[in-house]
C-alpha cells in the first residue's frame, strides 16, 4: 500500500512539473525576439548547432563529461551537507560515494550544465578585472554558452537513453519530468537575465500557466460530461 501511495505521488508530481515546463517553454520561445540578435542570439545559436553536430557525430569526449557529471553530484551533495567519499572518473563511467543521496543530488548532473556555469564564471571574473565587455567579448561569451550548453544537452540525452541507476532510483517518469523542467527553466532564467526582462518573463509564465489551467479545466469538464452522458445512455438502454 505504501509503495502504491508513493507511486501515485511521484506520478502527480511528474505531471505538475510537465505542466510547469510548458509555461517555462513559452518564455524560452517568446523572449529571444527581445534580445540583441547580433551579439546574443546568432552567436549562441550558431555555436549551439555546430557544437551539437560535433558532439553527436564526431566526438563526445566522454571522460570530460564524466568528470563534470561526478563533480556535480559531489557539489550538490555538499549543498545538502551529505558526507562524500572517493570520486572515480573513467572513459566508461564514474562514481562518487555519497551518504543518503536525495533526488536532487541524484539528478543534478542532468539539469545542471556544469561547463556552461564554468564558462559564465570565467566571464564574471573577466568582467570584474576588465569592466563591461565589448561587442566582440559579448559574442564570445554567448558562443561559449551555446557550445557548452550543446555539450550538456547532447551528453544528457546520450546518458538518458542508456541504462541509468540515477533515474531508476526515483522512477523514470518523475526523473525525466524533473530533468526536462529544470533544463527548460535554466534557459528561461538565462534569457530573462540577459535581457533584463524579469517582469515580462514572469508575466509570460503566469499567462501561459493560466491558459494551460483553463485548458485542463475545460478538458476535465468535457470528460465529466461525456462520462455522465455515457452513464445515462447505459441506464436508459439496459435498465
Amino acid at each position: 500500500m505504501k509503495k502504491f501511495f508513493w507511486s501515485v505521488v511521484r506520478f502527480v508530481l511528474a505531471l505538475l512539473f510537465l505542466f510547469l515546463t510548458v509555461g517555462a517553454g513559452w518564455v524560452v520561445a517568446a523572449l529571444p525576439m527581445r534580445l540583441n540578435a547580433a551579439t546574443i542570439i546568432w552567436p549562441f545559436a550558431a555555436a549551439f548547432v555546430a557544437g551539437a553536430l560535433f558532439f553527436v557525430f564526431i566526438a563526445r569526449m566522454q571522460v570530460l563529461y564524466v568528470f563534470g557529471h561526478e563533480l556535480t553530484h559531489l557539489f550538490t551533495a555538499k549543498l545538502f551537507f551529505r558526507e562524500t567519499g572517493e570520486v572515480n572518473v573513467g572513459s566508461s563511467g564514474g562514481s562518487v560515494s555519497i551518504q543518503k543521496p536525495n533526488i536532487w543530488i541524484t539528478l543534478a548532473p542532468y539539469f545542471v550544465p556544469f561547463y556552461t556555469l564554468c564558462w559564465i564564471a570565467c566571464y564574471a571574473a573577466f568582467r570584474l578585472a576588465y569592466g563591461p565587455p565589448t561587442d566582440t567579448v559579448s559574442r564570445l561569451l554567448f558562443a561559449g554558452i551555446g557550445l557548452t550548453y550543446a555539450y550538456h544537452v547532447v551528453m544528457t540525452a546520450h546518458s538518458l537513453v542508456r541504462e541509468q541507476s540515477d533515474l531508476r532510483s526515483n522512477g523514470y517518469f518523475l526523473s525525466l519530468a524533473l530533468v526536462i523542467f529544470f533544463n527548460v527553466l535554466f534557459l528561461a532564467v538565462c534569457l530573462i537575465s540577459l535581457g533584463g526582462h524579469w517582469g515580462k518573463g514572469v508575466e509570460l509564465f503566469q499567462d501561459k500557466l493560466g491558459l494551460e489551467l483553463s485548458g485542463v479545466t475545460a478538458a476535465g469538464e468535457w470528460l465529466y460530461d461525456a462520462a455522465q452522458t455515457a452513464v445515462n445512455w447505459v441506464k436508459d438502454t439496459l435498465f
